[in-house]
């Protein structure tokens, strides 16, 4: 009988720390990164403006669809060994040297809401591109919450990165 009370006292303290834990939580999340790349920057405009190619480069992508007519598409991810589509609409903003794709509609997975990439390009006057690339999203609910801040904001920071980084390659590379 002390082993069951100590068992439920232990699995009460746990679970009241995980209720916590996850209350304090945000709700809205942002992760980002940034490079700079050996190439001018309307190269790189011109490759983030060829949304129908991104699996080129582009190693968590493995499936892209884009309507140019009305700016709509859809990405399929592999993040963290999960696979999910995100319906997006694509706004290219080369006067504000800007590229966002922002959620549209219900993604695959549950977790999500609310995500908007952005991709802002600063040419640099040694010729050189530099890249600031963000990832907003909400999470809600407790559990997504919690899972959010164990798991899949430092896997989706790795994902941006590796990103990042083959964008990089690739454009250096061509």
């Amino acid at each position: 009988m002390k082993i069951l009370t100590i068992i439920t006292i232990v699995l009460t303290l746990f679970f009241s720390i995980l209720f916590l834990y996850g209350i304090l939580q945000k709700d809205q999340n942002t992760i980002q990164t940034e490079i700079n790349v050996d190439v001018p920057e309307s190269v790189v405009m011109n490759t983030l403006s060829d949304v129908n190619n991104y699996q080129r480069w582009c190693p968590m992508i493995f499936k892209s669809r884009f309507d140019e007519s009305s700016t709509n598409g859809e990405l399929t991810f592999r993040i963290g060994g999960h696979i999910f589509s995100l319906p997006f609409l694509y706004k290219n903003l080369p006067d504000q040297h800007t590229v966002i794709f922002m959620q549209k509609g219900v993604p695959t997975s549950g977790a999500l809401k609310d995500f908007t990439q952005s991709i802002l390009l600063t040419g640099l006057p040694d010729g050189t591109t530099n890249i600031q690339w963000q990832w907003q999203y909400q999470v809600k609910g407790l559990l997504s919450k919690v899972f959010n801040a164990l798991r899949i904001r430092s896997t989706f920071q790795k994902a941006l990165n590796r990103s990042a980084e083959a964008l990089k390659k690739y454009l250096e590379h061509s």
